[in-house]
C-alpha cells in the first residue's frame, strides 16, 4: 500500500518534471556502471511493446536518468504506452513513454527512445561508492492502440509491488 501511494504521488505531482528531465538527452551524461545500479528488463512475452535497450546514466548535476528504447512488435499502431520503472527500495515511477516526434503513432515495427545521445562509446561515471546501491526494473504497464483496444499487465506490476513490500 505504501508503495502504491508513493507511485501515485510521484505520478501525479512529479510526473511531468520527471518525464521531461528523463527525456532530455545531453552530451554531459555518463553511463552508470551496472555494478552500482543494475537495470533489469522484465520478461513480458505477451506485451505488444518490447524494451530493446535499457540503461542508467548520470547527468552533470549528478541526477540519475533512465534511458530506454522500445519497439512496437504488434501488428497495430500504438497511440500511447506506460512504462513502470521501479527500484528495489520501493521507489520509482509509472509514467507514459515517449512517442515519435509530433505525437505520431508508434507504427508496427517502429522504434522510439528517450535519448538522442550516442552511447556507443560512453564515458563511465566515476562513483565514490563501489558497491551496488539499487536494482532497477522496467516493464510495460499499459499500451493503448490507435483502434482503442488496450493491453494492460496489472498482474505483473501488482506482483512486483507485493514482492518489493515484503522482501526489501
Amino acid at each position: 500500500m505504501k508503495f502504491s501511494l508513493l507511485l501515485v504521488f510521484i505520478a501525479v505531482v512529479g510526473n511531468f518534471g520527471v518525464c521531461f528531465a528523463q527525456d532530455e538527452g545531453t552530451t554531459n551524461e555518463e553511463l552508470v556502471p551496472r555494478s552500482y545500479v543494475l537495470p533489469f528488463v522484465a520478461s513480458q512475452p505477451e506485451s505488444p511493446i518490447k524494451i530493446t535497450k535499457f540503461f542508467v546514466t548520470r547527468d552533470s548535476s549528478g541526477k540519475i536518468l533512465t534511458r530506454y528504447e522500445v519497439k512496437n512488435i504488434s501488428d497495430k499502431p500504438v497511440k500511447s504506452y506506460v512504462l513502470a520503472r521501479l527500484y528495489n527500495d520501493n521507489t520509482g515511477i509509472i509514467a507514459p513513454g515517449v512517442q515519435p516526434q509530433g505525437n505520431k503513432l508508434l507504427l508496427p515495427g517502429g522504434r522510439v527512445r528517450n535519448y538522442d545521445v550516442d552511447f556507443s562509446n560512453p564515458r563511465m561515471a566515476s562513483l565514490s561508492k563501489e558497491r551496488m546501491e539499487k536494482i532497477l526494473f522496467i516493464l510495460v504497464a499499459k499500451v493503448e492502440f490507435a483502434d482503442g483496444s488496450v493491453y494492460e499487465d496489472e498482474k505483473v506490476v501488482g506482483a512486483f509491488e507485493q514482492f518489493s513490500e515484503s522482501n526489501w
